[in-house]
């Protein structure tokens, strides 16, 4: 799955309404996704901001998590640390 549509699925987010929010058409949304079309860096920008990420995190398929850590979480962090 291209990043683009990963960042997208993650943000019930669909081609239409990412190409409306990115000033895009949805058949170029659709064309970088499948990787038929490479974006311009005006474009990757465009798209990067409709989706709340960065352009760097989309150009290197950086997934950003976004959620809190929990007691179970630092609790596991600090049993890999020992």
């Amino acid at each position: 799955m291209h990043v683009i549509a990963y960042f997208r699925h993650e943000r019930n987010i669909g081609q239409t309404a990412l190409a409306r929010k990115s000033g895009l058409r949805q058949t170029v949304v659709s064309l970088i996704e499948r990787g038929r079309l490479s974006p311009s860096a005006h474009e990757l920008e465009r798209i990067a901001n409709a989706l709340g990420v960065s352009a760097d995190d989309i150009a290197h398929g950086r997934v950003v998590f976004e959620r809190t850590t929990t007691q179970e979480d630092n609790t596991a962090i600090g049993a890999v640390r020992d």
